[in-house]
């Protein structure tokens, strides 16, 4: 999940959808810490919480969260602003994100490896 929300994050910036007013790493574009613990971690928590609970639900929960609360913080912050990009487009995509990082972490195959 890491390497995607990096990846997404890469394309907004390249296309100017938004941008960090601060660079947290000189010579790398983007927020690393955002993309590659605070998404990651959040959506690992969510997905451990409450497992008999409808895999859409909860990403439907984690979208809002996440779209609603998280992103407006971290404008309010400071640490990002939207230029092409309202948190409303954020909701959908954070809802496939869940369900994707869910069926993988879900997964026979994922788990039989690491049991």
């Amino acid at each position: 999940m890491a390497i995607i929300t990096l990846s997404l994050d890469s394309i907004g910036l390249q296309f100017g959808l938004w941008i960090y007013p601060f660079n947290m790493f000189p010579f790398i574009t983007g927020y690393l810490p955002w993309d590659l613990t605070l998404l990651p971690v959040s959506m690992m928590l969510m997905i451990e919480v409450k497992p008999q609970w409808s895999p859409l639900l909860k990403g439907f929960i984690y979208a809002v969260l996440a779209s609603f609360v998280g992103e407006p913080i971290a404008i309010y912050l400071d640490l990002y602003k939207p230029i092409l990009w309202n948190s409303l487009y954020s909701f959908p995509i954070y809802i496939l994100l869940f369900l994707l990082s869910n069926k993988i972490a879900k997964s026979k195959k994922f788990n039989s490896r690491f049991s």
